[in-house]
């Protein structure tokens, strides 16, 4: 039995049958992705880096040359000093250091920590069982009545420690660590909100303090990797050095952890279906 169809066109029935499954495939895509979208903020609202808020980022990739490249938007870029070299990091090379070898960023105030909730964080190999260890500093030596905002290792635990002209002092302390084990590749990160500091080691929460003395100001010398107050050196390896001008989540932490700093820039979850669904929108070919 033929079907036939009075005043209407064959084709031109089939043509409104394509276009309005058409319009059915793209109402089932946009739906899909509103349920994914709403299921990827649940889980990404609370780790969203602000790239912006990098304001020192060095993977020290390079291998060659005395200059780390600035990942981060504001070109910070480190030089290697005193026969720093380059060894075998975490992720890809790294910042290979023994006294008094170390990197330094010539004095900025975009990476400055007065007044600011900021994170540090950096994977770290011991070559010796430390005393106190300079890690990441800006300060103006190591006198008493020195200004520094330094971060350290000291008696067996992660130490920040404030230091005003008028010699008020601050100790913000992990928990105990002890000794390292050498050769051993350790992931540390500190986040300071408001008066509030937070260290993590490898990844898990480490201890909590809150500060009584504010970060001094007009600190004009270099930003240093794997040296603080003038005297205090890392031996060993330093891989994906940050400094962010934000308090980074947990979730944050743990970016840098898996996936060092380019774990740090990857596209959030949300970021990526807005992509999607932004070209979606635009190659949309709805007819009448």
């Amino acid at each position: 039995m033929h079907r036939v169809f009075i005043g209407v066109d064959a084709n031109d029935y089939k043509g409104k049958i394509l276009r309005l499954a058409e319009h059915i495939k793209r109402v089932l895509i946009y739906t899909a992705l509103l349920t994914v979208s709403t299921w990827a903020f649940s889980l990404g609202s609370a780790a969203l880096i602000d790239r912006d808020a990098l304001v020192v980022a060095l993977p020290f990739d390079e291998g060659v040359g005395d200059e780390a490249k600035d990942v981060s938007p504001h070109g910070n870029h480190a030089v290697l000093v005193e026969a720093a070299r380059w060894g075998n990091g975490k992720f890809g090379k790294c910042l290979k250091v023994k006294e008094p070898a170390r990197a330094e960023v010539a004095n900025s105030e975009s990476f400055h920590l007065h007044g600011t909730d900021f994170t540090l964080a950096m994977w770290m190999n011991f070559s010796n069982e430390p005393g106190v260890f300079g890690l990441i500093g800006h300060d103006d030596g190591g006198a008493a009545q020195s200004k520094k905002a330094v971060w350290e290792f000291l008696g067996g635990t992660l130490v920040f420690h404030i230091n005003r002209a008028d010699n008020n002092v601050d100790w913000l302390r992990s928990e105990f660590i002890g000794t390292p084990e050498l050769n051993r590749w350790y992931h540390a990160a500190l986040v300071r909100k408001g008066k509030q500091y937070t260290h993590y080691l490898d990844g898990e929460l480490f201890g909590e303090q809150t500060a009584k003395e504010e970060i001094p100001e007009g600190i004009n010398n270099p930003l240093t990797i794997g040296m603080t107050e003038h005297y205090l050196f890392f031996n060993g390896l330093i891989d994906e050095a940050v400094v962010a001008h934000q308090a980074w989540t947990h979730p944050d932490v743990l970016k840098h952890y898996n996936g060092g700093i380019q774990g740090v820039l990857s596209v959030e979850p949300g970021a990526k279906l807005a992509v999607a669904w932004g070209g979606l929108k635009a190659n949309r070919s709805f007819r009448n």
